[in-house]
């Protein structure tokens, strides 16, 4: 599975993502997926208060394709963005 390889994209309504890194795990470190991708980086945009840390996580399970978001905010670090992206992605594949 591929990564997007696109580091800047505009959302719509003021946002934006940029710095955007993708990250693709070894099939051997997937243990609920047939793929797993996470991306990283920075988002900006209207109400958020500043750049903040972003972490986008899509998963595959045979012809199923899920996806989770998470926007950061003030007290939150990048790895409690990546728990919560992974916490969310699994309760998601749990349910396919």
């Amino acid at each position: 599975q591929e990564s997007f390889r696109c580091p800047a994209q505009e959302l719509g309504g003021g946002q934006r993502l940029s710095g955007l890194m993708s990250l693709q795990f070894d099939q051997k470190d997937v243990r609920n997926a047939d793929a797993s991708l996470f991306e990283a980086g920075k988002f900006t945009g209207p109400g958020s208060g500043g750049t903040q840390d972003y972490v986008w996580s899509k998963s595959r399970i045979g012809p199923v394709t899920t996806a989770v978001s998470v926007k950061g905010a003030e007290g939150y670090q990048n790895s409690d963005l990546l728990r919560i992206a992974a916490e969310g992605g699994a309760k998601v594949l749990y349910r396919v």
